[in-house]
């Protein structure tokens, strides 16, 4: 058991009634995850900031987030734009 594992339930239940419930990416209405734009292991001080956070079904979330890295980021600064990329560099 993670000793994150208590506060990131409540992050995801904080993500899922913000945002509508769908993949931000593809639109699919399932297996929802709470996906880190940057990581959370590589930028913990970014673990629970909603802007570095996107909703986005199993497979956006593990095929194209963790397996294809460059286009995930190149998707995340066509949608969310680069600012915000730049934004969550500098926190």
């Amino acid at each position: 058991m993670s000793k994150f594992e208590k506060t990131d339930a409540l992050f995801r239940k904080v993500i899922l009634k913000e945002r509508p419930n769908a993949c931000e990416r593809c639109g699919i209405l399932r297996n929802l995850q709470v996906a880190h734009i940057l990581p959370k292991g590589s930028h913990p001080r970014l673990r629970y900031q909603r802007a570095n956070v996107l909703l986005l079904c199993f497979s956006c979330h593990f095929l194209v987030a963790h397996k294809s890295p460059l286009k995930f980021y190149e998707w995340i600064e066509s949608y969310k734009g680069k600012d915000l990329l730049d934004s969550l560099r500098i926190l």
